[in-house]
């Protein structure tokens, strides 16, 4: 009996854990293998080129929808990291970098550079700006990242940025 009730206990815990309630934030820092480590603020998203979507309903991994974002816009992932630029130059090496983007509850995504700047998927891929009317620090999932070409988009759906780690394989 105790088994049982630590084996339900453990799992509501893991449970709970899924992205819910997150901390929002303003800002998220680029580190890693850069040029110059920057920090980008939603304050600072009218420097980008704006980009907008309808709407995108958000699916988990069974494919179920789970809610709708209306009035998306945002900035390509990719611009904002241009800003900290890589410390490569080779493009063949440039092929092993990737992106960890951290949440700030730990939830973590990747992706690759290749997937980001030689791929459509780059431009599908957005800090998103503002969502369902509210912009900037209006919006309770600042800073939101998302996939928006992904089939189930809640894998990429990342709310409360904070950190992206920019490394190479070996």
């Amino acid at each position: 009996m105790k088994f049982l009730f630590t084996v339900i206990f453990s799992a509501s815990i893991l449970l709970s854990a899924a992205q819910e309630n997150v901390p929002a934030t303003d800002s998220f820092s680029i580190r890693g293998k850069v040029k110059s480590e920057f920090t980008f603020n939603v304050r600072d998203a009218g420097q980008y080129t704006a980009h907008t979507l309808d709407s995108l309903v958000i699916y988990n991994h069974l494919h179920q929808p789970k809610k709708t974002v209306r009035k998306l816009s945002g900035i390509l992932l990719k611009d904002v990291l241009d800003k900290a630029g890589l410390a490569e130059t080779n493009t063949k090496r440039m092929s092993g970098y990737y992106f960890t983007c951290v949440a700030s509850d730990g939830y973590k995504i990747v992706f690759s550079w290749n997937e980001l700047y030689n791929s459509p998927a780059g431009s599908e891929i957005w800090v998103v700006t503002e969502a369902n009317g509210l912009a900037g620090v209006a919006m309770p999932d600042r800073v939101l990242l998302v996939a928006a070409g992904d089939i189930n988009t809640g894998r990429r759906y990342l709310k409360g940025l904070k950190e992206i780690r920019v490394n190479a394989v070996n």
